[in-house]
């Protein structure tokens, strides 16, 4: 027997997720939106984020956003493996956080300090 690959259904809607200002608002959607982010940084394949809880991150829409595995490193940190896009995202969500007066640039907190002074 010959396999034949499924057919895709036929929809009129355009494939959103290669439009890179979807796939940001759905990206902030996941994450909870800009109200639990509290910094967003970047290296060539992850989003690093600090947030207001990891508990809201909607982990199955963001793996079916692309994201191949989230590292959970603390209640308030998690680590997006997203592929090369990384910086795309950082940028472009940091722009829409500015519009908002926003600012998402991470605050280092030096090892020996246990909390921040903002």
């Amino acid at each position: 027997a010959i396999a034949v690959p499924e057919a895709r259904p036929e929809t009129d809607e355009p494939d959103l997720l290669l439009d890179v200002d979807f796939l940001t608002i759905s990206y902030l959607k996941a994450m909870g939106g800009l109200g639990n982010l509290v910094a967003l940084r970047a290296d060539l394949t992850r989003l690093i984020i600090d947030v207001e809880t990891v508990a809201d991150l909607d982990r199955d829409s963001l793996h079916h956003l692309g994201v191949m595995s989230i590292k959970t490193v603390s209640t308030q940190r998690a680590e997006l493996l997203t592929g090369p896009i990384a910086l795309t995202l950082e940028s472009r969500i940091h722009n829409l956080a500015k519009r908002q007066s926003l600012d998402l640039t991470p605050r280092e907190i030096h090892p020996l300090m246990p909390f921040r002074l903002d």
